[in-house]
């Protein structure tokens, strides 16, 4: 057992898994606002800094659903004006507008 502890390959592992973790922790800190902390921390696990810069240059994803999930509410809400609107004046109101 004391040859486990004196061999380098395993402080190297040791310090190759503290140095894993603490980047890995750091990317899903900042990936986390942007909707990515699972991928922070894996980036910055794998590759440590440079993790940490493909997170940072990564779309935000909490940013592009919101943008998704207003536009589908601006597209419902002009859908029902143009029903109430075709309604008021007999027009034709298209399949897709019901």
């Amino acid at each position: 057992m004391s040859d486990l502890f004196s061999s380098e390959l395993f402080w190297f592992c040791v310090a190759g898994g503290f140095w894993g973790f603490l980047w890995g922790g750091i990317g899903a800190l900042f990936g986390e606002p942007r909707g990515r902390a699972g991928g922070g921390f894996f980036w910055g696990f794998v590759l440590g800094p440079i993790g940490l810069i493909i997170v940072l240059g990564l779309p935000n994803e909490k940013r592009l659903q919101e943008e998704a999930e207003n536009l589908t509410k601006q597209e419902l809400a002009a859908r029902r004006i143009a029903k109430a609107k075709a309604q008021q004046d007999g027009s034709f109101i298209p399949d897709n507008m019901r």
